[in-house]
């Protein structure tokens, strides 16, 4: 059970490490990339001392840090709070690949870690050793700072390949915005070579992906009116090509380019 709790932990320290970067345009006194990179150095540590700590012990931690994080990402998923004090808005009404496999990750440890505390205090375990646990502490401290460092090297999302822009070609301009929508979210076109350009004008990250095209954008971040990111794509054949953004899809932020 110490084995799934742990690998539920480290999951959600992958997911924070790997969208600390996409995340860092949004901020209070500090910003929420930093919130995800302090939560993946902080369930990296806890995954390591479940492992090498007393089960009490462990599970314990693993319980308190699993159950608060669960709790936060459906917090800020399902309710507008606002700034709390130093903490950023994150407010983010959608659901994506990486946040959906941290929720069920969070959710999957935090009730193994209650179980399994249950259970161990009903068998009355003995604790473990003043030394042992000071040494399994400082592993775990050690663990997680090194997965918050490799975080802050994070770069952005993956981008495909751009193309040569060809002169005369044609452009477009899309801007994300705080509503989670595309403006503007049907874009005619024809066949050729055209040069998009992201801007966003809010405070969440946005990207562009168009499945039927295997592209994906980089992603836009900073402060509303902040960044913008231009790519290259080649539609060579007329028809509707469905785009969305990778992190708000489910809210809604979707759109179609018509290509005659």
């Amino acid at each position: 059970m110490r084995l799934l709790v742990a690998a539920g932990l480290a999951v959600d320290a992958y997911v924070h490490a790997d969208l600390a970067p996409v995340y860092d345009g949004i901020h209070g006194s500090i910003s929420q990339g930093n919130l995800f990179r302090i939560e993946a150095g902080v369930s990296a540590a806890a995954a390591l001392i479940v492992l090498l700590a007393g089960r009490r012990t462990g599970l314990g931690l693993a319980f308190a840090v699993a159950a608060s994080a669960v709790g936060a990402l459906l917090l800020y998923r399902y309710v507008d709070v606002g700034r709390i004090g130093p903490l950023p808005n994150m407010y983010e009404p959608g659901w994506f690949p990486e946040k959906t496999a941290a929720a069920v990750a969070e959710a999957a440890a935090a009730l193994l870690a209650a179980g399994g505390l249950l259970a161990e205090l009903r068998h009355r375990q003995a604790a473990p050793s003043r030394r042992r646990l000071g040494l399994t502490v400082a592993g775990g401290v050690l663990a997680g700072l090194a997965v918050a460092g490799f975080a802050g090297r994070g770069g952005s999302a993956p981008v495909s390949p751009p193309a040569h822009v060809a002169a005369g070609s044609q452009q477009v301009t899309i801007v994300g915005n705080s509503a989670l929508r595309f403006a503007p979210m049907t874009i005619h076109l024809h066949t050729g070579t055209v040069r998009v350009t992201l801007k966003n004008s809010g405070a969440y990250p946005h990207n562009i992906v168009i499945p039927a095209l295997h592209v994906t954008s980089p992603s836009v971040t900073g402060d509303p009116g902040g960044q913008q990111t231009s790519f290259t794509v080649t539609f060579k054949h007329v028809g509707s090509y469905a785009f969305r953004c990778q992190y708000h899809a489910s809210a809604g932020m979707v759109g179609m380019f018509i290509v005659s």
